[in-house]
């Protein structure tokens, strides 16, 4: 049986929405390449589905979410207002836009809505994705808090949702704006009965099954309906939900803080754009672009560092002008910042699954922001080497393991040479070899870099092979052609486009 989508639309729907095959889809398209595209329903079907589907940057990226329902009962479409209802005897799912904020300036609700106590406490829901990434966020420990992490509530149990492999901005050459690859947010849901009490739901995504549990307590004592069930509010916000500090409060201490990222090409760098927040006082903060290993492991030269000053206090997106320094393809590179004040200065981050992501991170004194290291030597942050069967393991040595899609770390609490049997959270003896430590997650930071011209590979000929002066006008010139004029371009003499 076809479900169809009513044929009288309220304007506010329709000023919205194209309608095809019944499916709503977003008519808004937001800035060029970086849209936050909606659709609801399932446009590769002739039915109304209880589906939402999110797509970034023109498609490049997307994920859908769609509610298992067996009930039997036929659903009613409806709308009102901005919301899109299916409506049945039990239960119903709404979507709609929510009122935008300052963390969320795009956010969409898929709302499910129980009318009657369920026969179990979890909503699944079938999802399937393309070219992203789900990193769930965990509450901080102790000795996180104490380093300066802050995680709100909502953030702990939520997932931020990354491209699987690219960031930067690359619209002033005409491609998309990545910012730091975060695709968009799945807040912890909160769930509220019909008097206002409210709980925490979990959120979980496993395979292709997303669930929300809901506290059995609630669900028997709560008044019925039940709002915001699935509490699956989508944001996008390209800024991580969490925050540390590169400042200390009360010191001149900072930490230098980045990660590493693949070059995308030959490319210069325009700026880097951090996202910062200040605490009491207008404070400076630096900025740096290094080749990653380029003096050999833990040794990275310095490409680009810029500092501003008088920083004001605002959360905000900082954007520090560089002078089109050059890196190149098929190298790795460092993005990190530093900050210089009496008080707290942050960097925010999300929680990533340890692969492909590294972290840096050095604490420095006055003397070391004032003159930085360059070049800057420094490992990432230390992670046990991978468990390996036929290996003899002591006490007390750790090793990472993927337990479930998710890098694992163990203690060893006796010695003994490894089996298969006892593979740390998987063997069926793990439990007298090893004990659990943490999941292994790393912080990717909200920061990234603006590129503004893919340069050509040169090469001078053999005339002019120490004619270093002269290929760095050529450079200059390209870049200057690329970004003010449109008039035919010839290379200098002695400088070869390949």
């Amino acid at each position: 049986m076809i479900i169809n989508v009513p044929k009288i639309l309220p304007k506010i729907i329709t000023d919205k929405y194209d309608i095809v095959r019944n499916t709503f889809i977003d008519r808004d398209k937001k800035e060029l390449y970086n849209e936050f595209e909606i659709e609801v329903g399932d446009a590769k079907q002739d039915s109304f589905f209880p589906q939402l589907k999110i797509k970034r940057w023109d498609n490049e990226c997307n994920f859908s979410v769609r509610l298992i329902d067996d009930d039997p009962d036929i659903p009613k479409i409806e709308t009102e207002n901005n919301k899109i209802k299916y409506i049945k005897n039990k239960l119903e799912a709404h979507f709609y836009d929510v009122p935008k904020t300052e963390k969320m300036p795009d956010s969409y609700e898929f709302e499910i809505i129980l009318k009657e106590k369920p026969k179990t406490n979890k909503i699944q829901m079938s999802i399937e994705s393309r070219g992203l990434s789900f990193n769930y966020q965990l509450e901080s420990t102790q000795k996180e808090k104490d380093a300066g992490v802050f995680i709100p509530e909502n953030m702990i149990g939520s997932y931020a949702v990354y491209h699987k492999s690219k960031q930067g901005d690359y619209s002033k050459m005409g491609g998309k704006n990545y910012k730091s690859g975060k695709a968009f947010l799945i807040p912890k849901p909160q769930i509220m009965d019909a008097n206002g009490w409210k709980v925490w739901g979990k959120l979980n995504i496993t395979g292709s099954i997303l669930s929300i549990e809901i506290p059995q307590e609630f669900l028997d004592d709560a008044v019925y309906p039940i709002r915001h069930a699935s509490g699956l509010e989508f944001g996008n916000i390209g800024i991580g939900g969490s925050r540390i500090d590169i400042c200390w409060n009360g010191s001149n201490n900072s930490t230098r803080r980045g990660n590493s990222f693949a070059s995308p090409g030959n490319v210069a760098l325009e700026s880097i754009v951090a996202y910062l927040e200040g605490k009491t006082a207008v404070y400076d903060a630096k900025v740096f672009a290094n080749e990653k290993n380029s003096g050999g492991i833990g040794t990275h030269a310095q490409i680009a560092t810029k500092e501003n000053t008088g920083i004001a206090l605002l959360k905000d997106w900082r954007i520090f002008a560089l002078s089109n320094e050059e890196i190149l393809s098929e190298r790795n590179y460092l993005l990190s910042a530093m900050a210089h004040n009496i008080d707290d200065i942050f960097i925010y981050y999300d929680n990533i699954d340890w692969l492909p992501d590294e972290n840096y991170e050095e604490i420095i004194d006055i003397e070391a922001y004032v003159n930085p290291e360059n070049p800057w030597v420094d490992s990432p942050t230390s992670k046990p080497s991978a468990w390996v069967v036929s290996t003899f393991y002591e006490s007390d040595s750790p090793v990472r393991v993927l337990v479930e899609g998710k890098w694992t770390s163990y203690y060893c609490i006796q010695n003994h040479t490894s089996s298969v049997d006892d593979e740390p959270g998987v063997g069926v003896n793990w439990e007298d070899y090893w004990e659990f430590d943490s999941l292994m997650v790393f912080k990717r930071y909200s920061i990234y870099a603006i590129y503004i011209v893919d340069l050509p590979v040169v090469s001078p000929n053999l005339t002019n092979r120490k004619n270093y002066n002269g290929y760095l006008a050529f450079v200059q010139q390209f870049i200057k052609h690329r970004l003010n004029d449109t008039t035919p371009w010839a290379s200098p003499d002695g400088y070869l486009l390949s």
